[in-house]
C-alpha cells in the first residue's frame, strides 16, 4: 500500500474524478477525508462503499469558497488525524456555458471556486 497511513483532502470528492482520487488514495492505504457540498447521496454512497471494505474514509460537508468553512475542515482533519499529508483541491463548478456566453458574475463566481479555494486552503494548510 503505497499511502499507508498518509491522510488526505480530497475536495470535489464525492463524484466525478474527485470521487475516483478519493478511492484511489483510500485503496491504496490512506485515510482519506472527502469533502463535498451538494451531493449528499452520492457523498455518503462512497463512504458506505469504502468503509464495506474496511477503507477508513469520513466526509466533511463544507463549502471551501468560504473562509470559516476551510478552516473547520483544515481543524477537523488535523484535530482527528493529527497532520495533512495530501491535498487534492478538486472541487468545482460547471457551467454548460461557453466562456463568451457568461455573466460577468457566472465567470467571477467560476474562477473564484477554481482559484480562490486553492489560496485558502493553503493558506490554512501551510
Amino acid at each position: 500500500m503505497k499511502l499507508q497511513n498518509s491522510i488526505a483532502i480530497v475536495t470535489g470528492g464525492s463524484r466525478g474524478i474527485g470521487r475516483a482520487i478519493a478511492t484511489e488514495f483510500a485503496n491504496e492505504g490512506a485515510k482519506v477525508i472527502v469533502n463535498y457540498l451538494r451531493s449528499d447521496a452520492a457523498a455518503k454512497k462512497l463512504e458506505s462503499e469504502l468503509k464495506g471494505k474496511g477503507l477508513d474514509v469520513s466526509l466533511f460537508k463544507a463549502d471551501i469558497s468560504k473562509d470559516e468553512d476551510v478552516k473547520k475542515l483544515i481543524n477537523y482533519a488535523v484535530d482527528t488525524y493529527g497532520s495533512i499529508d495530501i491535498l487534492v483541491n478538486n472541487a468545482g463548478i460547471v457551467s454548460d456555458k461557453n466562456w463568451d456566453q457568461k455573466t460577468v458574475e457566472e465567470w467571477n463566481n467560476l474562477l473564484n471556486t477554481r482559484l480562490e479555494t486553492n489560496r485558502l486552503m493553503l493558506r490554512e494548510w501551510i
